[in-house]
């Protein structure tokens, strides 16, 4: 009997290159939404100090063009944080569409290590009924030839 071949392992193949390439894109959108959100915390931090700052001005009765700075630097501040914050969001977009093309990638491998896994029982099957068959043909060649020999 033949040896056990699946016609579909290129396919196969080609569909684990791509769950590892899906795995991959995956992994680098994770990093780059982990560096969004420390980017956003930093934001946040200096939107905090600058509040402060300001607080502090305010408090020591300090003068208007020192306020005018510390003002503007708090704008700069909240405006940073705000696009920190739009970075997150498409990174989070951006990690979901990766998992679910990852998802959708592992599912079709999985499909065809299935059907692998299918065609390989029943070829299994095959060989077991060959293998009884040529067992059973030489069980009965050799009760024959004893009977000749014995008789």
């Amino acid at each position: 009997m033949q040896k056990f071949r699946f016609p579909l392992d290129g396919l196969l193949k080609v569909r684990k290159t791509e769950e590892a390439q899906g795995e991959r894109a995956l992994k680098q959108a994770q990093q780059r939404l982990w560096e969004a959100e420390r980017e956003l915390q930093n934001a946040e931090n200096a939107v905090q100090e600058a509040i402060s700052n300001l607080r502090s001005l305010l408090s020591h009765n300090a003068e208007a063009d020192r306020l005018l700075v510390a003002v503007r630097h708090l704008d700069r501040a909240e405006r940073k944080r705000l696009d920190a914050k739009q970075r997150v969001t498409l990174a989070q977009l951006e990690v979901s569409r990766c998992l679910n093309e990852y998802r959708e990638c592992r599912r079709r491998r999985e499909l065809l290590e299935e059907l692998r896994q299918k065609a390989w029982r029943q070829w299994l099957m095959e060989f077991i009924r060959e293998e009884q068959k040529s067992a059973d043909e030489r069980a009965l060649r050799d009760y024959a030839l004893s009977e000749v020999n014995g008789a």
